[in-house]
């Protein structure tokens, strides 16, 4: 491959820069009016970058050159399987999250590579979807397409504070996302 342009320098830049916060409204928003597929696809993204962040926690600090070696593609732990049979390895995720997460990998692949139109009204993938939520607090949703893609965002979000903060800080955040719910299905409800 040839040098790198400077519009794709500073692409890499913009995407990869490792003190980017998540802006969770924004991101909401942008899932709601996407297909199945993409939303998986981005959900996955995301987890494998904050796999990243929960593996570098608990490294000692790398050099530019050291990290590149371990995290670009071709690297030791270059890719989202990887990162997570490594993240377990450290004590950063417990053996299901290991598991939810490969299952997460595996709708993530083929959602990104499948030749056909793919979402969660195919049962190839709403069974592998069905069998990553074991034990998620979101199980339950409308037995729609759009429920289940519902469930699987407000999954990312739990897991993604998971790995970036910690399971305990994750419910904190997760007990006020659902107040504030209720308080707006209460307000909802209230006559005019």
């Amino acid at each position: 491959m040839g040098r790198e342009s400077n519009a794709v320098k500073t692409l890499k830049a913009f995407y990869k820069d490792r003190n980017a916060s998540l802006n969770t409204d924004a991101f909401s928003a942008e899932l709601k009016g996407t297909s199945d597929r993409v939303a998986v696809i981005i959900v996955c993204s995301l987890l494998d970058d904050a796999l990243e962040l929960a593996i570098m926690e608990r490294l000692q600090p790398l050099k530019n050159a050291e990290y590149d070696r371990l995290f670009e593609f071709d690297g030791i732990i270059g890719s989202f399987s990887a990162r997570i049979d490594m993240a377990h390895a450290l004590g950063a995720i417990d053996r299901t999250l290991k598991d939810r997460l490969h299952d997460l990998r595996e709708m993530r692949n083929a959602c990104a590579h499948s030749k056909r139109p793919i979402s969660f009204n195919d049962i190839e993938l709403l069974n592998v979807w069905k069998r990553a939520m074991r034990g998620s607090i979101f199980i339950n949703p409308k037995p729609t397409a759009m429920g289940y893609r519902a469930a699987l965002i407000s999954e990312f979000f739990y897991v993604f504070n998971v790995l970036v903060t910690s399971e305990a800080e994750a419910k904190v955040m997760l007990k006020g996302v659902i107040d504030q719910a209720l308080k707006l299905q209460k307000k909802k409800q209230q006559p005019a």
